[in-house]
């Protein structure tokens, strides 16, 4: 990765401690133990939108809930953190009105190591932790 300048960009190893994700992130049951961790903090954001299509009208997006950007996590994450997520909108009275292709929905974490002030980690930043059920809405990606 590189900047506007052509100097070459990194992002800090998380090296097993904290990190931040730079992108939206929908985590998967595999990624939970981060979310619990006593470094976590993060908002939960209910994302949706509009497919357009050709042939027909626009028509919504199924609403997923993700976790915001820079929200901090404990423990690094697997690789890759987050998963995507089909959401075409699914009409179970009108099958005929479903579109026939997926609709993907990114929800992969962009994940870089976090340090609070002065390099003693994010506890300095302590902030109240909501709960986040599992998310069921969609389809994930198999």
């Amino acid at each position: 990765m590189r900047d506007r300048r052509g100097k070459a960009l990194s992002l800090p190893d998380a090296n097993g401690g904290p990190w931040v994700t730079l992108s939206r992130f929908h985590p998967r049951p595999q990624d939970m133990p981060a979310l619990t961790h006593s470094a976590a903090s993060y908002q939960v954001v209910t994302v949706s939108g509009w497919v357009h299509l050709e042939s027909r009208a626009d028509q919504r997006r199924i609403p997923i809930q993700m976790l915001a950007e820079g929200s901090v996590f404990g423990s690094a994450p697997s690789q890759p953190a987050g998963d995507v997520v089909d959401v075409r909108p699914l009409y179970y009275a009108n099958p005929d009105g479903d579109v026939d292709h997926p609709v993907w929905r990114y929800g992969l974490a962009f994940p870089g190591g976090h340090k609070g002030p002065g390099g003693r980690g994010v506890k300095h930043y302590k902030m109240r932790i909501m709960v986040l059920s599992p998310v069921t809405s969609g389809r994930a990606r198999s």
